[in-house]
């Protein structure tokens, strides 16, 4: 498993669980609109951020493969 993969899958875990502590803990309070919960766009710029070096190095790693005599 690569670092990147690694990344991201440790970025889905931690934001899935958090938003599941949020939404069973609202469940209690405020009832059926629990799910309206809204995710920071910071999140969701570190996850794209983590998608995009996930795509990008096996791109990177086989151009400089290439390059190499």
């Amino acid at each position: 498993m690569t670092l990147s993969r690694l990344q991201l899958i440790l970025w889905i875990v931690l934001i899935l669980s958090t938003y599941l502590t949020v939404v069973l803990a609202r469940v209690k309070t405020v009832g059926i609109e629990a799910l309206n919960v809204a995710l920071p766009t910071a999140l969701l710029w570190l996850m794209g951020i983590s998608i995009t070096s996930m795509v990008g190095s096996p791109l990177i790693l086989r151009n400089k493969r290439k390059e190499a005599p």
